[in-house]
């Protein structure tokens, strides 16, 4: 559908604008072909499907928001995004909380202890290869928390409380789970947006961001003092960063990945199934050329991405100031996280999205 809107508008030469990440990202499916590694969560028929799903979408999504249509694709990212907060929050409701906290606290052996472990109602996370709750619900959360600074550029009251219930239900199910990487991640991404879009609206707007930030901050002040156990909780997660395995399971990957140049080393990591780390996970996979590959794809869409958000109507637009924070959002979470294929998916069409953009 994405390819034939790309035809009937006479925008197939929008193929050329992400041609390089094309080939970065081609070449990385022909590496991971060749290895083949059984424990490759970023196998190579998820790289061409998302290259041949999530470019086209993205390119479609440009086109439809550079048509005059950028509300409707707003709305579009915003229902989006409730959707998968809703589905956070069924598994949070299936699961239960002390359950995912439990597993939370294993650390690096959780993975493993639950691979053959009763998943309650939530199966549909075994295709994705999730054997662990928390990180099934982190993918879901991070669309959600990552669209505040759309407060700043949405001119539609409804899309504003749209993207209010996206966010609470997002933080209330991270909060609960206490998950560092979601909100770390939204946190970052948010710190980065907010300047670049306080350039581009009047100073009506920027007093009523402020508004609603410590209307935020002053409700987030009642919960915490109505539910200090869970804040200790979460506070101690965060204390506990210098303590955290992904340290020990960095260092352990580096040193295999430098003797394991033709990949195959994740079955030499003995602290964890995974390097938790796109770029190490990748390595470790598939060897060094499909590491270069994907640090290339990275590095040419951030820079395209870069260049788009200098034009001067960039960030007046809602659709692209969501994408843009799913984009870093999500590559934030995938630095201390397995590849999983939903941010790998919100990555690849974040670059597409964002990599042609054209002033309207």
């Amino acid at each position: 559908m994405a390819i034939g809107c790309l035809f009937l508008k006479r925008q197939m030469m929008a193929w050329t604008r992400v041609a390089a990440a094309l080939f970065f990202g081609l070449l990385y499916a022909v590496c991971a072909y060749v290895v083949r590694e059984p424990r490759d969560l970023f196998p190579y028929q998820a790289a061409v499907v998302l290259l041949f799903y999530a470019f086209p979408a993205g390119l479609c999504m440009r086109r439809l928001s550079e048509d005059r249509h950028e509300n409707a694709v707003a709305w579009a990212f915003v229902c989006f995004s409730i959707a998968m907060a809703g589905v956070a929050m069924i598994i949070l409701q299936t699961a239960g909380p002390t359950r995912i906290v439990s597993e939370a606290s294993v650390g690096a052996e959780m993975s493993r202890s639950n691979a053959a472990s009763e998943m309650n109602a939530v199966y549909y996370l075994r295709y994705f290869s999730i054997s662990n709750i928390i990180i099934g619900i982190i993918p879901f959360t991070v669309f959600g928390l990552s669209t505040f600074p759309i407060f700043l550029t949405a001119r539609m009251y409804t899309l504003r409380m749209g993207v209010l219930c996206a966010i609470a239900l997002a933080a209330y199910v991270n909060i609960q789970v206490a998950t560092r990487t979601t909100l770390a991640a939204c946190a970052l991404s948010s710190l980065i947006i907010i300047p670049l879009v306080l350039r581009a609206v009047s100073f009506r707007r920027r007093l009523l961001f402020a508004v609603i930030s410590a209307a935020t901050m002053i409700a987030g002040y009642i919960y915490v003092t109505r539910n200090k156990d869970i804040f200790q909780f979460l506070g101690n997660r965060f204390s506990d960063v210098a303590q955290d395995s992904r340290l020990t399971i960095w260092r352990e990957s580096l040193r295999i990945l430098a003797d394991t140049p033709d990949g195959a080393g994740i079955r030499r990591l003995s602290s964890h199934v995974w390097a938790h780390n796109l770029f190490l996970d990748v390595g470790l996979a598939n060897g060094w050329i499909a590491l270069g590959a994907i640090l290339a794809l990275c590095g040419v869409g951030f820079f395209l991405t870069w260049r788009s958000s200098r034009e001067p109507d960039f960030a007046k637009s809602s659709a692209n100031i969501i994408m843009l924070g799913w984009l870093i959002s999500g590559f934030l979470a995938l630095m201390v996280m397995p590849p999983l294929l939903p941010l790998l998916a919100m990555l690849y069409i974040g670059l597409a999205y964002l990599a042609p953009y054209r002033p309207g």
